[in-house]
């Protein structure tokens, strides 16, 4: 079956997370492009649910064909809607994540990598 970018994109996620709401899917489209509207996630939604690769699940709800009967996991909503709201803003560079060792320097954003 021949899928765009973005309904590969949608069919990645929904393997990782099992269950997504209908809500989380627009956002989560425009983590990959910005200018994605309402209407164009109706499309992928229609195309990948007559295709039988996905399932509505009650109204508010979607899941892979594959993941049908089983219970959405109130947890991974709860995560994915947590991500969507910390990816409102820029990225943070990688080192900002970075923990300093116990009795160490905290690592400087001006820091160079190698210094890290």
């Amino acid at each position: 079956m021949l899928l765009t970018n973005d309904q590969r994109f949608l069919l990645d996620i929904l393997r990782e997370v099992r269950y997504m709401r209908l809500d989380q899917i627009l956002p989560l489209m425009r983590l990959r492009d910005p200018a994605k509207a309402k209407s164009h996630c109706e499309a992928i939604l229609r195309y990948l649910r007559y295709a039988g690769e996905l399932v509505p699940v009650g109204d508010d709800l979607v899941c892979l064909a594959e993941f049908r009967g089983q219970e959405a996991d109130p947890e991974m909503l709860c995560a994915l809607d947590i991500l969507l709201s910390l990816a409102v803003g820029p990225p943070l560079p990688c080192r900002a994540f970075l923990v300093p060792p116990p009795g160490g320097p905290a690592p400087s954003a001006h820091q160079p990598e190698a210094a890290l």
